[in-house]
């Protein structure tokens, strides 16, 4: 067995670290009506050793609330307790924000994407929170079940 202690063309043990994104997904709305808006909160978590960048957020949202999926759209990042503001991000300089499909009766996904900048990574621990409003499109009929699902789709 060789020795390897530092001699030339050797490095020190390293580790491969990265980011562990883990969404979820909340509403305190449990019946809604043609006109109310259901408040929605997606938490990005980082849960991993290193900072990730460049994270996109899909927001795969169910037909019936397609008309006016980005009401009070709000995002920013927080520190590990989840509660403490770091920064407000602002949509256009340091997200953008998408909206795919949409308009009754169709289903849509909402898509967050990140800008490449140094103030908008999601750092160990760290939250990115999104809040926004949706409301039922009218001519949704009533007694359906709506199933909302979000998702870390990318993250470096």
């Amino acid at each position: 067995m060789a020795n390897l202690d530092a001699g030339p063309s050797t490095t020190p043990l390293m580790t491969i670290a990265g980011p562990n994104l883990v969404v979820t997904k909340t509403s305190t709305a449990t019946n809604l009506n043609v006109g109310s808006t259901a408040p929605f909160k997606i938490d990005v978590q980082n849960n991993g050793s290193s900072t990730a960048w460049d994270a996109e957020i899909t927001d795969d949202i169910p037909a019936g609330m397609c008309s006016s999926p980005t009401t009070s759209f709000t995002a920013g990042l927080y520190a590990a307790d989840g509660t403490t503001l770091v920064s407000n991000l602002v949509q256009g300089t340091d997200y953008s924000l998408t909206l795919i499909g949409g308009g009754s009766p169709s289903s849509c996904q909402l898509i967050l994407t990140m800008q490449d900048a140094s103030a908008n990574q999601i750092g160990p621990n760290q939250h990115l929170i999104i809040t926004y409003g949706a409301q039922l499109d009218v001519g949704t009929p009533p007694g359906q079940n709506l199933t909302n699902i979000a998702g870390a789709t990318q993250g470096y």
